[in-house]
């Protein structure tokens, strides 16, 4: 579950510092070197992966021709999310829309064969066929899918929360509008001023549902989302959040894309003993987001058949690591996972080398922290070259939809696209809408949106799961400050 770091460091930085580079827009799909089949993204694969995505391939179809429309479309789509770059993940993407379109979620089937077609050159069957079932499912969607999506926000008060309001506000405006855009539904938007108080995000929220709202983004601030979700008369009414984490309350259908992610650590892992790094050592602060990574990277290690020779924590905000670096290298690992905030990472890597732990002998691991451009753009090349890492967001990817949002930002505002605050409330509107599937009641929207996979987002691949929003991992290693893809990690 990766996407924890970013989010903070947007919520907590000041926005003159959040600045995200645009990527350019989306190329062609490639094919794989040596064929003719189309895939989703160019990154690279391996035969095994190859192989694996194969198989999944023949058992979606196998349970497409049995009538598990279900079983059939969440194999593709896991396909379609975790391995775009084998060539099957365009007939994947087929088969997700077929199975959509014949369980009734039109909608879903409308996008995945719109993008199906789009892979292909105009003129060519494929295509055709795409369109022709993207055509023919919005034809099955309601006339007027109708129906409210509530934001509580501060509009007004603190200077620095309406600052924020306001670019969350902008990216959800472009969600509704490209939803109703897309799929001809009329959603009304009603955005309600909490003005940051959390006594009035609870009259808010009641006044929503007494207008028949189907879902909420906001409010801004975790107490006042604990305090809005505790108000409604019913937990039907999904509550998300695009910034705050607010998973340790437990609160039912109340999800947020800041939770803590532990996919990343999950995939690094198996990556690890995939390549025969099976004694490995984990150095993590004391703070709860890295911990529960360690954890995870413990567990899914051991599942797999590694072994953890060290597990040392450590104070976060520790600038001399003699201790904790005596105890790895006691330990002989191979490898050592190193999920920790940057702060710590540009004291920590340079005394590496300097306690012998750095070398041939020796890879590290590291969270998505050691990819950022914050790190990468200051730090010594040395201290980070070869680095394995697990990262949400590749740039250029077009597994993501970073480049078409930047599109509608620009286009919608005027203006470039100064930070990431938007892009996190489209994708926390994208969870909402992909669950109403042309029915709007509440309690369905809610009972979906707890199920949903692979969703293509701007910040992400994004999988609701037990409550918590998780993004696919990309696995990069680091060469001269520029984080490379080694391929599209899978990791549940």
């Amino acid at each position: 579950m990766q996407g924890s770091y970013a989010v903070k460091r947007l919520w907590l930085a000041a926005i003159c510092v959040m600045i995200v580079g645009a990527c350019g827009g989306r190329g062609p799909v490639t094919a794989v070197p040596g064929t003719t089949s189309p895939r989703l993204a160019d990154v690279p694969v391996t035969a095994a992966e190859q192989a694996r995505a194969a198989e999944m391939l023949a058992e979606a179809r196998e349970a497409l021709d049995d009538g598990n429309y279900a079983v059939a479309r969440a194999i593709a789509e896991e396909i379609v999310s975790d391995m775009p770059g084998t060539t099957s993940s365009v007939p994947a993407l087929w088969v997700a829309a077929q199975a959509a379109q014949r369980a009734g979620d039109y909608l879903a089937a409308a996008a995945h064969a719109e993008r199906y077609a789009s892979v292909y050159p105009e003129g060519s069957p494929q295509r055709r066929q795409g369109l022709e079932m993207a055509t023919q499912a919005r034809s099955m969607v309601p006339e007027r899918l109708t129906g409210v999506l509530g934001a509580i926000l501060p509009q007004t008060g603190s200077p620095v929360l309406t600052q924020y309001a306001e670019l969350i506000l902008e990216g959800i405006r472009i969600g509704v509008d490209r939803f109703n855009t897309e799929t001809g539904a009329e959603i009304e938007l009603v955005v309600l001023d909490d003005a940051g108080d959390t006594e009035r995000a609870s009259a808010l929220v009641r006044e929503l549902e007494g207008r028949g709202a189907f879902g909420v983004i906001g409010p801004l601030l975790a107490p006042s989302i604990v305090s809005a979700a505790r108000a409604r008369s019913s937990p039907d009414l999904a509550i998300v959040s695009p910034l705050e984490d607010v998973t340790p309350w437990g609160l039912e259908n109340v999800v947020s894309l800041g939770s803590v992610d532990t996919r990343g650590a999950e995939a690094l892992a198996q990556y690890a003993v995939s390549i025969g790094l099976d004694r490995i050592g984990v150095l993590y602060p004391r703070m709860r987001e890295f911990e529960l990574q360690a954890a995870a990277f413990i567990e899914a290690l051991r599942a797999a058949g590694g072994q953890v020779v060290a597990n040392v924590p450590y104070d976060s905000g520790t600038t001399t690591f003699a201790q904790p670096l005596v105890q790895l290298r006691a330990a002989s690992p191979a490898a050592v996972f190193v999920p920790a905030p940057v702060r710590d990472i540009r004291q920590l890597a340079p005394q590496f080398e300097y306690y012998g732990l750095k070398g041939d002998s020796l890879q590290i691991l590291g969270s998505e922290e050691w990819a950022a451009e914050e790190l990468l753009r200051v730090i010594e090349p040395q201290h980070v070259e070869g680095v394995i890492a697990a990262t949400p967001f590749l740039s250029g990817s077009d597994a993501l939809a970073w480049d078409e949002f930047v599109g509608w930002y620009e286009n919608t505002y005027r203006r470039s696209l100064a930070n990431a605050v938007p892009a996190l409330a489209y994708d926390a509107t994208r969870l909402v809408l992909e669950a109403i599937a042309g029915d709007t009641r509440p309690a369905s929207v809610s009972s979906r949106m707890r199920n949903l996979n692979a969703i293509r987002g701007a910040t992400g691949i994004l999988t609701v799961r037990d409550g918590y929003v998780e993004r696919r991992p990309f696995l990069v290693r680091i060469e001269s400050r520029v984080p490379v893809p080694i391929r599209a990690a899978g990791g549940g």
